[in-house]
C-alpha cells in the first residue's frame, strides 16, 4: 500500500506538469490541420474537405474533453481542475478510473490523431492509478516513440520512464528520460536529465549518471548550481572511477 501511495503522489505531480503541454498541443494541432487543408485544396472541394476536417478535429477534441470532464467529476473534482484529486473512497476512485479507461480506449479507437495520442497517454496514467503498471508499460512502449509532435512525444517518453522506474527497471527508465531530454523544444529538459541521472545511480551506472549531470551543467548552469549539482557530479564521478559496469536489467 505504501508503494502504491508513492506512485499516486508522483503521478499527480506528473499529471499537473503534462496538462498545460496537452492544452497547447491540442490547440496547435487544430490550427495546423485546418491551415494545411486551406492551403492545399482549392474551390468547392477544398471548402467541403476543410469543413469535414475541422468537424473531425472538433469531434475528436470534444470526445476527449468529455472523458476528461467525466473523470474529474467522478473523482469528486470539478471540470476545470488540472488533474484528478484522489478521493477518500477507494472504490469511487477505482470505478472512476475504470470508466475513464474505457472512455479513452473509445477515443483511441474512433478518432486517432493527436486526440488519440493524448488519450493513449492518459489511458496509461489511469492504468498506473489502477496499479496496472505492466499494461501501462506495454502501451507506452508501443506508442511513445511514434507520438507526433516534440512536446507530446517527450511527455509520453517521460511517462514511460516513470512507469519503468515503478517496475524497478531504472536503466531502461533512464534511457527514456534521456530520449525525452534530447528533444530540445521540450520545457524543463534539465529536470529530465536529472531524473535520468538518478535512475542510472539506482541502476549502478555511475558513468552514465555523471554524463547526464554534465548535460544539466551544459544547458542550465545556474539551475545546476542552485541544486548543488556540481558537488553531486564530483561525487558521482568519484564513484564511477571505482565502479564496474552496470548490471543488465531483465526484460
Amino acid at each position: 500500500m505504501q508503494r502504491h501511495g508513492e506512485t499516486e503522489r508522483r503521478l499527480e505531480g506528473f499529471e499537473a506538469r503534462l496538462e498545460q503541454v496537452f492544452e497547447a498541443i491540442e490547440a496547435h494541432s487544430r490550427e495546423v490541420i485546418i491551415a494545411g487543408v486551406a492551403l492545399l485544396l482549392l474551390g468547392g472541394l477544398a471548402a467541403g474537405l476543410y469543413e469535414w476536417q475541422k468537424s473531425s478535429v472538433n469531434d475528436a477534441q470534444l470526445a476527449l474533453d468529455e472523458v476528461d470532464w467525466t473523470f474529474l467529476e467522478a473523482m469528486g473534482g470539478r471540470r476545470d481542475d488540472l488533474y484528478p484529486v484522489e478521493p477518500a473512497n477507494e472504490q469511487q476512485a477505482r470505478s472512476a478510473r475504470e470508466e475513464a479507461l474505457a472512455g479513452y480506449e473509445l477515443v483511441i479507437e474512433e478518432h486517432g490523431g493527436v486526440s488519440g495520442e493524448i488519450a493513449q497517454i492518459r489511458a496509461a496514467e489511469v492504468e498506473v492509478g489502477l496499479g496496472r503498471l505492466e499494461a501501462a508499460e506495454r502501451r507506452l512502449a508501443e506508442t511513445a516513440d511514434e507520438t507526433s509532435g516534440d512536446a507530446l512525444r517527450a511527455s509520453a517518453l517521460r511517462l514511460h520512464g516513470f512507469v519503468l522506474e515503478e517496475l524497478l527497471r531504472p536503466l531502461d527508465a533512464a534511457a527514456r528520460y534521456e530520449a525525452a531530454a534530447a528533444i530540445e523544444s521540450y520545457p524543463a529538459r534539465e529536470d529530465l536529465w536529472i531524473s535520468a541521472s538518478e535512475a542510472r545511480v539506482r541502476g549502478g551506472d555511475m558513468a552514465g549518471a555523471a554524463s547526464d549531470l554534465r548535460e544539466v551543467l551544459g544547458i542550465a548552469p545556474e539551475y545546476a548550481e542552485r541544486l548543488g549539482l556540481v558537488e553531486r557530479l564530483e561525487s558521482v564521478e568519484a564513484l564511477a572511477a571505482d565502479a564496474g559496469p552496470p548490471t543488465a536489467e531483465a526484460d
